[in-house]
């Protein structure tokens, strides 16, 4: 059985070390917007993109909290799910439940006929910030690489991922 894990959906591809953007709006379209440049969704699908995560957003904001949010999306164009990882220095304003700025957004759009990925990797991203060390150590993280191995060490600790099993 395969596991899954934070960066088979996040590639050094999908990470923005410096997500300037003031709204969730921006935020939302910038992490869309580098997807589709690094070919991880197919550019006719940005709009579509798009205005389902915003959707999602205004059902209730995915800013959960302690400077995270986690934009998510199931879309029709997909066959595997995808993510962007973003990390903010001056603050998002996400309308998030504690009403501070987001430092963090995991945002990531998976297959519309996958409820059950989608949903292994909302509590899989959950799960992982809940960390307080981890999300201050993405916010001080200064490269790519940086952040793989943080993602790589706060899966292994957290998860503590087998590796595939043996039938």
């Amino acid at each position: 059985m395969r596991t899954l894990t934070l960066k088979s959906i996040v590639s050094h591809d999908s990470i923005l070390l410096d997500l300037d953007a003031s709204s969730n709006v921006e935020a939302i379209q910038r992490l869309v917007a580098l997807l589709a440049k690094n070919h991880l969704i197919p550019p006719e699908f940005i709009v579509e993109a798009q205005l389902a995560l915003m959707k999602r957003e205004a059902l209730r904001t995915t800013g959960i909290g302690k400077g995270i949010s986690i934009p998510h999306a199931r879309v029709p164009f997909l066959q595997k799910a995808v993510g962007a990882l973003g990390i903010s220095k001056q603050g998002i304003d996400f309308r998030a439940v504690d009403n501070q700025l987001v430092y963090v957004v995991f945002l990531f759009l998976s297959p519309e006929q996958d409820v059950e990925l989608h949903m292994q990797i909302l509590a899989m991203v959950g799960r992982l910030v809940k960390s307080t060390d981890f999300i201050e150590k993405l916010r001080s993280a200064s490269t790519l690489e940086e952040v793989l191995e943080l993602l790589d060490k706060a899966e292994e600790m957290i998860f503590s991922f087998p590796k595939e099993e043996e039938q």
